[in-house]
Parts: C-alpha cells; structure tokens; sequence
C-alpha cells in the first residue's frame, strides 16, 4: 500500500472514530428517552400473583420489586431480554410478553425511539448519500450499547423475603449486549435511511 493509501486509510479510521463519538451521544439519550418512556407506561402492571403452591407464579415475586425496576423490566423485554429468577423455582421470563396488554407496547417503543433519533441525527449532519446517511443513523449504537450493559447491573434485583430466603431477578448480560448492539445499528440506519429519502 501506498503512503498515500495509508494516510487515506488513517483519516477514514479517524473520521468513522469522530461520528461514532458524536453518534453515541445520541445513543445514551434515545435509551434515557426509551427507559422514561417505559417508566411513565409501565409502572403499575397489573400483577396476578397465584395462590397456594399449585398456583403459585412468578407475580409472587414481582410485587417486591420497586416499580421502576419493573418498567425498565419491560424495556429489556422488548429487546427480547429476559429476568431469569435465581434461588426460586420460576423459569426466564420476558416480562413485556408475560404482562402482556399495555406491556406489549415494550417491543414497539425502543425501535421507535431508535428510529426517530437515527432520523433526527441524520438529518443533522446533511448526508451526502444515502449509505452515509445509514452510517450516521447507526452511529448511535455506542452509547446505546454501552447503557444497555451497565443497565443490566443497574436494575438486577435481590432481597429477602420473610423467612430469611435470599433470592435474585438478574438480567441476561450477553442478550442486553448483542441486543444493545444489534438494535441501534439496524434501526439507527433505517432512521438514517428515512432521513435521506425525505431529504
């Protein structure tokens, strides 16, 4: 390679380094929006806990969760990330499937909001074509991403309940990040793509 194929090479690394910098400042913001979001929606579910042991489910255990780890629950839900109950008998749950209703509206809200600030970003920066503008729709992925790991250590859940039992809510960390990464770079783009095509 020439010296001036490597210069070329540096500065496209460099430029792609500065719009995912920028880009991901989009990120944290569209995942605060999408966890407010879900606050505001679905922070009272409507719980049904079973009783006796035959008819026992896991909304035993969600009604000591505090609310706003139960709506940001629903969040992760729509990225197909699941709680998975430690120390208790219940299996992995997806709890915007499980509570159903309103809750649904938990697979519908990240790619919407993802969608929107890939326009928006786009729009910003004047793409001169249309993979250009895909490029700086998923752009938002770093932050995005990176909120959607430390989430995971943010709104796992553990106490003990009356009989002195220790149990855990955990979310699944290597879905969180697969997602947090897949996500913002398919509906980033397709928000970038949108952007041009309006243009």
């Amino acid at each position: 390679m020439t010296k001036t194929g490597t210069r070329q090479g540096e500065n496209r690394s460099r430029d792609y380094l500065k719009l995912l910098q920028r880009g991901s400042k989009h990120g944290i913001l569209s995942w605060f929006v999408g966890i407010i979001i879900s606050f505001v929606l679905f922070r009272n579910p409507s719980l049904n806990p079973g009783q006796g042991i035959t008819n026992a489910n896991i909304d035993i255990v969600l009604q000591d969760v505090p609310s706003w780890k139960l709506s940001s629950y629903t969040y992760y839900g729509g990225h197909f990330v699941e709680i998975t109950p430690e120390d208790l008998l219940y299996s992995s749950t997806n709890i915007a499937s499980h509570l159903g209703g309103i809750h649904l509206l938990g697979f519908i809200v990240p790619v919407a909001v993802l969608v929107l600030t890939g326009y928006y970003y786009t729009q910003a920066q004047n793409p001169t074509s249309l993979s250009d503008a895909r490029i700086y729709g998923a752009s938002i992925v770093g932050g995005y991403a990176l909120l959607m790991l430390l989430g995971v250590f943010l709104f796992n859940h553990s106490q003990t309940d009356g009989y002195g039992n220790q149990w855990a809510l955990t979310l699944s960390t290597g879905r969180a990040l697969i997602i947090g990464i897949l996500y913002p770079i398919v509906f980033g783009a397709i928000g970038g793509h949108l952007a041009y095509n309006r243009s």
